[in-house]
């Protein structure tokens, strides 16, 4: 049991740590793995802060402010249940209660194999939905969002990665506090920012850079591409390129630089958006 501030990693909560300031959660968290195989989470989360909080983000703020909502809930909460018994198969299934807003489900499962003595293979498979709920304070909500992925990686460090997302709701996929479950989510563009349903799909790979005598170095790279039902109102693309290093054991460096083009901006206007960012760890 952990009572307090503290970081949650839930599919629509979470601290999402693209960012040198993480979300923080106020939450009262329970977890127990008593039954074999089986492990059981049950969270009230009430105030949020860090850099998605949409105020300070070094302040705690009501959960229905950071989501939002103009009038006071009791926050959400959250189950979850997840089975492990069965070697290299992960079952997930959550169920999340929004107070006055949205009651959302979200289910995974994956599985790795080894495709021969040096690969392997990891594939999952997603599913997310809501509707609106009590209140309905954010009107109405209504989303199906179905997602597979794929990774091949090699022993040496190679790893070549692909995922899709689709969501055939009415209002789009169901937004999240953090990164989100999706697997198609990137440095700037996620499913759930288009605000309606559509599509995404998403290429990448990372590979070590031992072979120049960086031992621990690596680059990455991906290009995805989201598209709404109504091909009018959004279509765009992301190429990402990520380069992170370790210095030591105390010291990291990550640099990351994603360009985003808008096609549908780009033919009224320049839709095209750089950001870089740069963040140096240390641990002591």
């Amino acid at each position: 049991m952990k009572l307090g501030r503290q970081e949650i990693e839930t599919p629509h909560l979470d601290s999402d740590d693209l960012r040198m300031t993480p979300n923080l959660f106020m939450a009262y968290a329970f977890d127990t793995s008593e039954i074999r195989g089986l492990i059981l989470r049950v969270l009230q989360l009430t105030h949020m802060a860090g850099w998605e909080n949409g105020a300070d983000p070094s302040s705690f703020i009501a959960l229905h402010e950071a989501l939002g909502l103009r009038e006071s809930t009791n926050g959400a909460s959250v189950v979850s249940v997840s089975y492990q018994r069965i070697a290299r198969l992960d079952l997930q299934l959550w169920g999340f209660h929004f107070d006055d807003y949205a009651d959302a489900g979200y289910a995974q499962a994956s599985y790795e194999l080894d495709l021969c003595r040096r690969l392997s293979c990891s594939m999952a498979l997603q599913y997310d939905t809501a509707r609106e709920t009590g209140a309905k304070l954010a009107g109405k909500v209504h989303s199906n969002t179905w997602g597979a992925s794929m990774e091949v990686s090699a022993q040496v460090g190679y790893r070549f990665y692909g995922a899709y997302n689709q969501d055939s709701g009415s209002t789009g996929a169901f937004p999240s506090l953090g990164a989100g479950p999706f697997y198609t989510s990137m440095e700037v563009q996620t499913l759930d920012a288009m605000g309606q349903r559509g599509k995404a799909y998403v290429f990448g790979f990372n590979l070590p850079l031992s072979s120049l005598g960086l031992e621990c170095a690596a680059i990455g790279g991906a290009y995805g591409n989201f598209q709404a039902h109504d091909e009018n109102s959004h279509r765009s693309s992301e190429f990402d390129i990520v380069v992170r290093g370790d210095f030591d054991e105390r010291i990291s460096l990550t640099l990351a630089l994603a360009t985003v083009q808008d096609q549908v901006l780009s033919e009224a206007r320049d839709g095209n958006l750089s950001q870089f960012r740069m963040i140096v760890d240390m641990r002591f």
